[in-house]
């Protein structure tokens, strides 16, 4: 009988035992849980799809996130080729014009970007041109350089632009080599693989977040503007025959028209 006794009370505590291990593992697996933890996002895109990006960040394996971010959070910058720049589309720059409205010099600088109530369209006159004050003819018109800020109305087929700024019309032609720089908000179409992209979002499992705030994309190549299409000739008398007789004429200033 004692000797049952003690085998009952050995059996009864190793049960307790293993009830207690069970429980403290079934805690200690509670308490484990991921946790939501923020994380700032700089890195290279690999691919999209969707919402859905794959960036390489510092870790070695990629990151996949989805994309949760605003229009207004969003933004896009870069450079381009000046044939990118499309009538529709928001400029700035500074240029050199005389009292008729009529630009002086290939403008050097431009920047895209996206309005906002914020942003008025207008020309506003910054200084008088150098090149008048040194020694241009006091017949000839004064030049003055002026800050435009005005959306593209019309391009022609040689790359000169029309700019309506608030109720000023110019007309301006680009250097060759003219920096042409962007900074557009809300315009996925311009992202490509390769860009660096920035922002903000959160996770629970390492390689899988969510991005939602603050989106920065910065262009890794040079936007460019599309392919010109050459006009096919009958003949090459024809076409230098037309040459001849018919020079081609000075583009007209839209600013000259009433």
């Amino acid at each position: 009988m004692y000797r049952f006794a003690r085998t009952f009370s050995r059996l009864v505590i190793t049960a307790l035992v293993i009830v207690a291990v069970i429980t403290s593992a079934s805690s200690s697996s509670a308490q484990e849980k991921p946790k939501k933890q923020n994380i700032a996002v700089k890195g290279k895109l690999l691919g999209m799809k969707g919402n859905l990006m794959q960036i390489q960040l510092k870790d070695p394996q990629p990151w996949v996130f989805q994309i949760k971010v605003n229009a207004k959070d969003m933004q896009v910058n870069g450079t381009a080729e000046a044939g990118w720049i499309q009538p529709g589309m928001y400029v700035s720059f500074t240029g050199v014009f005389d009292d008729k409205g009529i630009s002086q010099a290939p403008v050097a600088s431009v920047t895209v970007f996206t309005p906002s109530p914020s942003i008025v369209l207008g020309v506003t006159k910054e200084e008088a041109a150098p090149d008048f004050i040194n020694g241009a003819s006091e017949e000839a018109p004064a030049s003055s350089k002026f800050a435009v800020l005005g959306r593209v109305t019309g391009k022609s087929r040689d790359g000169k632009l029309t700019v309506a700024a608030g109720s000023t019309k110019v007309a301006i032609e680009l250097t060759e080599d003219a920096a042409v720089k962007f900074e557009i908000s809300a315009e996925p179409r311009l992202i490509r693989l390769g860009d660096t992209i920035e922002g903000e979002g959160w996770y629970f499992e390492k390689g899988k977040g969510i991005m939602d705030k603050n989106m920065t994309v910065t262009s890794a190549e040079p936007l460019k503007g599309p392919e010109v299409k050459k006009r096919r000739t009958t003949t090459k008398r024809t076409t230098e025959k037309k040459t001849e007789e018919a020079p081609a004429e000075e583009p007209k200033n839209i600013s000259d028209e009433k």
